[in-house]
């Protein structure tokens, strides 16, 4: 699908992933993507299709109208805030940044949109007021509390939260950043009951990712390495908050 755009940044990511991503498929613990069945890759290849297609016509006929959208809305903590960083500096800006320019080259405007807030749980407000708070617009639904359970987030309240996001008028695929476990597994249930596809990825298996970039204090020159990679893993340790 993004053949014709500038993608360098994303193939190269790819590729990481799958060398990382060569397990055996009964070890789900070490997989950085786990889906809760095999159709939620092609319901977000679909729905990247329909607007493909939406714009195409738009292209051939009305030119005035505004481009179809893509969008990814994150919900979730101070980890999905980006606390600690410059806004621009989280990875829903990041996200936006690395893959608008191959969206735009479907004819597809993508829109990343941020409302991670510090020591807010997914429920029961933001759960029961998803429309008022997200928008009537989603694609993609960003679940990110992990960093506050198990005190604030309980399994309860992210029943909810999926319970709800199956309601919402544009039925959005689900993407959870957590660690493998009974959160997951319900929100599995949901797929088999409401259709609700789901994407996670683990957090265990990001840091192991992690460790795999280049460490700087083991490279002859850092500064030669790229700034997003510059002494960004020292000595075994991931930069980051404490």
């Amino acid at each position: 699908i993004f053949s014709d755009a500038n993608t360098k940044p994303v193939v190269a990511s790819e590729q990481l992933i799958k060398r990382f991503n060569r397990v055996k498929k009964t070890d789900p613990g070490s997989a950085l993507f786990l889906l809760t069945s095999s159709s939620v890759k092609r319901q977000l290849i679909r729905r990247i299709l329909i607007k493909h297609m939406q714009a195409v016509i738009r292209e051939k006929t009305v030119n005035d109208l505004p481009p179809p959208t893509f969008t990814f809305v994150t919900a979730g903590d101070a980890t999905a805030a980006g606390h600690g960083n410059l806004f621009s500096q989280s990875y829903t800006a990041i996200l936006q940044d690395t893959v608008e320019n191959a969206f735009a080259s479907l004819g597809i405007q993508f829109v990343a949109k941020n409302y991670g807030m510090g020591q807010y749980s997914c429920g029961p407000e933001l759960s029961l007021c998803m429309n008022e708070v997200y928008g009537l617009d989603i694609d993609v639904l960003m679940w990110d509390f992990a960093s506050l359970q198990p005190k604030y987030e309980h399994l309860r309240r992210t029943v909810l939260w999926t319970n709800r996001a199956g309601m919402h008028p544009t039925r959005p695929i689900l993407f959870s950043f957590d660690t493998f476990g009974e959160r997951f597994l319900k929100i599995k249930e949901f797929d088999g009951i409401t259709g609700t596809g789901a994407i996670l990825m683990q957090s265990e298996a990001l840091q192991r990712l992690k460790l795999m970039l280049p460490d700087s204090n083991a490279v002859l020159d850092p500064e030669k390495l790229p700034a997003a990679l510059r002494y960004y893993h020292c000595d075994g340790t991931i930069e980051g908050a404490i």
